[in-house]
């Protein structure tokens, strides 16, 4: 073996070390975001059926800490509902409706500070029976929590 081969192999095994480094650095890179987004999804699950339950029961105060002041909601029917006033203002029943919500196949994709969750949601009545719906919900920082600042749902066709 010349000398100029012998560089030449010791340099072919320094690249191949440095490009399994990198590689082994961006897989752990991967698995760290991946974690991350999955407890970000958690999280905002977690916020979001909080924030049905907040709803179903008539919870003003509870919903009032869950928005944005300027929250805007597209409406099963299409209609278009932006906040223009604290809940604590609006007329929601007295009585609670008889209406449950739960959330099923849920993913979150971020940027930068505005997460978005898109998913199902599953509205069911006793009066009403049950609405199966697409929804995406767009999250964002407010004072260190996160809160909803625009919500849809479209009505998903009997299947």
């Amino acid at each position: 073996m010349t000398a100029n081969t012998a560089a030449r192999s010791t340099f072919a095994l320094g690249v191949r070390s440095v490009l399994l480094v990198l590689l082994t650095l961006m897989c752990a890179a991967c698995s760290m975001a991946q974690a991350a987004d999955a407890n970000l999804t958690s999280e905002l699950e977690a916020i979001y059926a909080k924030w049905f339950q907040a709803y179903d029961s008539a919870n003003r105060g509870a919903l009032e800490e869950m928005e944005t002041a300027n929250l805007t909601l597209v409406l099963p029917d299409g209609t278009i509902w932006a906040k223009s006033k604290p809940r604590a203002q609006d007329k929601l029943p007295e009585e609670p409706p008889d209406l449950h919500h739960s959330l099923s196949n849920t993913a979150t994709r971020r940027f930068g500070d505005t997460p978005v969750l898109t998913g199902m949601v599953t509205a069911a009545s006793t009066k009403e029976g049950v609405l199966k719906c697409a929804t995406t919900v767009v999250f964002i920082r407010d004072a260190g929590k996160w809160k909803i600042a625009a919500a849809q749902w479209t009505p998903i066709p009997n299947q």
